[in-house]
């Protein structure tokens, strides 16, 4: 299971995600990030950024 803390790159924001799959959790923060704090675009750099925040669970 992997898991993504919005407040690990947007601090004060208090969503965070989990699923199987870097995939499934890119699509859920990209959507996020544009209703919620204003993204025009989800672009190749932020999804960088965020894929080196996600985190392993066991």
């Amino acid at each position: 299971m992997k898991r993504f803390n919005c407040a690990d790159v947007i601090p004060g924001c208090d969503h965070s995600y989990s699923g199987e799959t870097e995939e499934e959790l890119l699509a859920a923060i990209a959507a996020h990030a544009v209703s919620d704090h204003d993204f025009d675009d989800f672009t190749d750099d932020h999804r960088c950024m965020v894929r080196g925040v996600i985190k392993e669970e066991a």
